[in-house]
């Protein structure tokens, strides 16, 4: 099964084995292509054949790739084609071709706007699809955040885990944890589970990984989708939390720019009166700043502490700006 069009970035960073000749044999066979050169991208491999480049990825969850394979199909037509197409062996390997591109990054604000448009046109229709539900069970929104919640207590209530935190972080830390714990209980007064119930049984699709790297901009500023390892039916309003709290962080909590993302947004996929009162709950939920200290104080790959901390600290010297906002919003 074939299907083309991906976007990505050349990298240098090299993998410790370079691929078997028998690999590459049975890479050419899946693509009915020849490969010229195999080079390292990221953590996977970039294929170069007589009709462009291809991204080579290892599948770790077959099932998942099943099910998007045939949610990808619905969703296209429908009328939804801004994500990577793929070509697979169904079993050990993922393939999309290359489009030169860019990453978006949310210190952009055009680019923040380019992905609420985006993420509004996924939604909707990703709404009510045919194709039944994935048969791995998967956290909803609110369990996602619960456990958040709790990875990042746990990590407080454990000493020896914070040799590797920073200085005035530690206090931080204990301050976001109540700002965590406040929005916790006013989440739990919320029917959230009941909003997530509702949109699996509708089969409302959701990305659940909005980081900025997984949405590509192509050289005409055409917006890709990628990544759907986590995509699951949840709750909607879990993915322009995710875009905002995100694209917030890196703008500074500017209201005008979270006014300017959810009006693009909501041209394409309103948001309704409960959807609205657990936006503005989630967003008072310091996830940004749990996943970063989390992943800097436990060594996780991808926190260095050169990029790492000067972010946790901005978010601690934004705590005013932060709360400020939350008072601003709540008449959304």
């Amino acid at each position: 099964m074939k299907r083309r069009v991906a976007l990505g970035k050349e990298s240098n960073e090299k993998r410790e084995k370079i691929p078997s000749a028998d690999m590459k044999n049975e890479w050419e066979t899946t693509l009915g292509l020849t490969i010229h050169e195999v080079k390292p991208y990221y953590r996977n491999w970039l294929l170069v054949t007589p009709k462009g480049k291809w991204v080579a990825k290892k599948i770790h969850h077959p099932q998942q790739l099943q099910w998007w394979i045939r949610i990808d199909r619905e969703l296209r037509q429908k009328g939804f084609h801004q994500m990577p197409l793929i070509c697979t062996d169904e079993r050990d390997w993922l393939f999309t071709s290359w489009v030169e591109g860019r990453r978006a990054t949310y210190k952009n604000r055009k680019d923040i706007m380019i992905v609420a448009d985006l993420l509004g046109r996924f939604h909707t229709l990703g709404k009510g699809l045919a194709m039944s539900e994935l048969g791995i069970y998967r956290n909803n929104l609110l369990q996602r955040v619960q456990s958040r919640f709790h990875s990042f207590t746990t990590l407080l209530d454990s000493p020896r885990e914070w040799q590797s935190a920073q200085g005035e972080m530690k206090q931080f830390a204990n301050q976001f944890h109540w700002y965590g714990r406040e929005a916790m209980q006013q989440l739990l007064h919320l029917p959230l589970d009941e909003l997530c119930e509702w949109d699996r049984r509708t089969h409302s699709i959701t990305h659940r990984d909005l980081a900025s790297h997984n949405i590509l901009l192509s050289n005409d500023e055409t917006p890709w989708l990628i990544d759907f390892e986590t995509a699951a039916f949840d709750s909607q309003v879990g993915d322009i939390w995710q875009l905002l709290s995100r694209g917030l962080s890196e703008q500074r909590w500017d209201r005008c720019v979270a006014e300017e993302a959810l009006a693009a947004y909501e041209v394409h996929r309103p948001l309704t009166a409960l959807e609205k009162k657990v936006l503005i709950v989630l967003l008072s939920f310091p996830n940004e700043f749990y996943r970063e200290f989390l992943g800097l104080t436990l060594a996780k790959e991808g926190y260095g502490k050169d990029k790492t901390l000067p972010y946790l600290e901005q978010m601690a010297m934004d705590i005013p700006r932060w709360r400020r906002f939350l008072k601003e919003i709540e008449t959304w």
